[in-house]
Formats: C-alpha cells, structure tokens, sequence
C-alpha cells in the first residue's frame, strides 16, 4: 500500500529535511529513508533533493510506504478476523486466547499474523505486517498492528515516552487485601525451565502496577499497567506475590481453563501517528 504524507508550506527558507525534523517530528534516519523511496520527495508535483529550501504556499508530498511491500513470508490464513479499529496507518484486532501472535516455534500457518495478512490481501491492501507489541499465546485481547513503518516507529517512540498505555484485566486466585500495589523486582529466564520466567535479583528491571477492581470467595479481579515489557512480566509477578492468575499453571495455578488463562489486554490508549489525535481502543474480557 502506497502512502504519502501532505504538508502545506506556510513559512519559507527550511530545507525540506530541516522542515520534517522540527515541524514533523522526523528523525534523521525517516528522512534518509524517505528520500529513498520510489518518487523521493516532491515539492508540487516535482521531486526535489532533502536540501531543497521550500517556500510559502509550497505542497511538500513525502512518501512513507511504497507500493506492494509485505510480508511475503507470512501467508495467509483466511479465518474470521474481529476488527475493533483501522485507519489508514493502524489496524487494531481481538486476539482470543489460544492463538500464537506471530509465525514462530513450530507455528508459521495458523497464528494471527497469518490472519492479518489474509484481511490485508482481501482488502487489496500489501503491507508488511507489523505488530506493536504481541500478547502470549494463552492470552486474549487487543493487538494493534502499524500499516507502515514510520508509524510503527512513532508508537514504538509513544510508549518509551508514555503516551501509549496498554491495560489488562486478570483474574487471581486468592484475596488481595490491598487496593494497590506496584510491583517492582527484576525477572529473567529460569535457567531450569525453558520458556518460563522468574522473579530474580539479577534479572531485567520489570515495573508492573496493580489495582484491585472487585474481590469474590476465592478470586479478585485486578487492573494491571506496566511500565516494562518483559516476557510473561503480569504472570510471574502476580505469582511472585502469591496469587497466580487463574488458569495459569505454569506459574502456580491450581487448574487450566480451556486454551487460555484469565488475563486480557482489554484497553489501549495511543495518539495517532500522524493527526495527533487521541484513540481509545476497549475489548471486554471473556471471562
């Protein structure tokens, strides 16, 4: 899929690689990029070199997709695909548990990416696919993907800074007396136990907060915020404080529940790309 951006000059004497650094929010490498792509800048209609000095009154037309790139690898899988939000530079779909995010260990047919890109084919859309964070395979809810790699870049930029938040909902197993609690120790591989995770003092910083919603018999519903993105960070947390999330026997829980475990990315928040408009994402839990 071909994509442009548009800009109507109002003032003069900035080059057009400065004019996209302090006015668009480029960085030096968007701009050498984007130079290079198929029809380079075009300043009314004419390409023009990144040195070129617009004027005021100049339409400056600066290419960030070009046509027919995608992922050519990932083949697709057409399966019914829950579409929650797409614009022209963002795709925002449910993902239930049980389904791997991403071609990948023995799954390269069936995973959601693979359902992506049949939506984009019988869309007449050709793009790489890519995803802006990924959710475990047991894990359900929202997955957003970016349509071209400039606003891949800039939501990657959003949540370094802030602007992007992801919530999930989890189930526990046990009661939670307080009504926060901010979780704070490092986690890394367990060396004794391939694909699971452990709560380590020599591991990588993990910051996730907690909010307990609503307390039952023998489960309490808890809000979860992280300020990292560490594997499995949500799981091996809450079990490190004695209250494993429901389902998740990996990490201490009494039983499995069906394909998946109690816990889902049900809410996002991230500023469009390119409007700087506010977008809120909500996908109610299954459980």
């Amino acid at each position: 899929m071909e994509r442009r951006l548009e800009f109507s000059i109002a003032e003069h004497d900035w080059t057009i690689e400065k004019y996209l650094r302090a006015k668009a929010g480029f960085t030096k490498k968007q701009v050498s990029q984007a130079k290079f792509r198929a029809g380079g800048f075009r300043v009314n209609g004419k390409q023009q070199r990144c040195d070129y000095t617009l004027k005021a009154g100049d339409v400056l037309v600066v290419p960030l997709e070009e046509k027919n790139i995608g992922s050519r690898q990932i083949l697709p899988l057409r399966k019914p695909l829950e579409v929650l939000y797409e614009d022209e530079d963002l795709l925002a779909v449910k993902k239930p548990a049980g389904l791997v995010c991403h071609p990948a260990g023995g799954h390269y047919e069936d995973t959601l990416a693979n359902q992506v890109a049949a939506y984009f084919e019988s869309q007449g859309i050709c793009v790489r696919i890519r995803p802006v964070g990924r959710l475990d395979r047991e894990v359900s809810g929202i997955v957003l993907f970016a349509k071209n790699q400039m606003a891949a870049s800039r939501l990657t930029a959003q949540r370094k800074n802030g602007e992007y938040c992801k919530e999930y909902i989890a189930d526990v197993e046990g009661s939670i007396e307080q009504a926060e609690i901010l979780i704070r120790t490092p986690v890394q591989e367990n060396p004794e136990k391939r694909g699971q995770m452990q709560v380590h003092p020599e591991g990588k910083e993990a910051v996730t907060r907690v909010q307990v919603l609503e307390r039952q018999e023998s489960i309490t519903r808890v809000l979860c915020r992280i300020d990292t993105g560490r594997m499995h960070q949500i799981r091996v947390h809450l079990s490190s404080i004695g209250h494993p999330i429901a389902g998740d026997v990996l990490y201490g829980a009494g039983q499995r529940r069906g394909s998946g475990i109690c816990l889902h990315a049900w809410r996002i928040v991230c500023v469009q790309p390119f409007t700087g408009e506010k977008i809120e994402l909500l996908c109610e839990p299954p459980f």
